[in-house]
């Protein structure tokens, strides 16, 4: 993070977690990753999987 100049807080990955089970119990991953895909693609990237 210094080698970054970011300062603060570090995310573990208990908060990504948490943070990924508050998307889902909102219905939003499914149309976040639609839109991810989709500037993906403008850019010239298929998104095979993973």
């Amino acid at each position: 993070m210094r080698f970054l100049g970011q300062g603060g807080k570090v995310s573990d990955a208990k908060m990504i977690w948490l943070f990924r089970e508050h998307l889902v119990q909102a219905g939003a991953v499914e149309n976040l990753f639609a839109r991810f895909d989709k500037h993906l693609a403008k850019a010239g990237y298929l998104a095979m999987g993973g």
